[in-house]
């Protein structure tokens, strides 16, 4: 049952308010909506001490794509907004670390992923496919804002997505299958 990992989820947002003095001055229901998005300095490193492990995949266009392996249980991954990379999910990572094996990506252009000269939605979505499939498992899948759109695309291109999260979807979303 999916509930206990959202509890998980709850908790840890919870403690990245607690011990974040900027989330401090918020309200309880804010800090929920705006934890998932605080931004971590270009320096931060996991929380936990423990040093995630860094691998990459390459998506279906050939471009090396990056994510970090931490934790142990079900696997999770997690996958960012647009002006982000996998420094965004810091946070929250020890709380969900205890639980979970959490894959943290780097969406294409960003942190330790390549990129390509020509943009299109549908590649960003390949990426995390390639990832999901690398993991060799079902996975948990957690999208923020534009990563969540690229997470649902990304479920179309896979199979082993057993769950999906979609935190604060983007509004670009309605316009990705029109005509299909």
């Amino acid at each position: 049952m999916a509930l206990p990992h959202f509890r998980v989820l709850l908790r840890a947002l919870r403690k990245a308010r607690r011990e974040d003095a900027r989330l401090q001055q918020l309200e309880p229901r804010t800090t929920v909506h705006l934890a998932l998005v605080v931004i971590a300095s270009s320096t931060a490193q996991n929380l936990s001490g423990r040093v995630p492990t860094r691998s990459h995949v390459q998506s279906k266009d050939g471009t090396s794509i990056a994510y970090w392996q931490s934790g142990r249980g079900s696997a999770l991954v997690l996958v960012h907004g647009t002006t982000a990379d996998h420094q965004r999910w810091a946070p929250i990572l020890p709380a969900l670390e205890k639980r979970f094996t959490v894959y943290v990506v780097d969406g294409r252009g960003r942190g330790g992923s390549g990129d390509a000269p020509n943009y299109a939605l549908e590649r960003e979505s390949e990426d995390i496919a390639a990832v999901v499939d690398a993991i060799g498992e079902a996975v948990f899948l957690l999208g923020h804002s534009h990563g969540a759109i690229c997470s649902l695309e990304a479920t179309l291109r896979t199979s082993n997505v057993s769950k999906l999260i979609l935190y604060e979807p983007s509004r670009m979303g309605r316009f990705i299958r029109q005509g299909s």
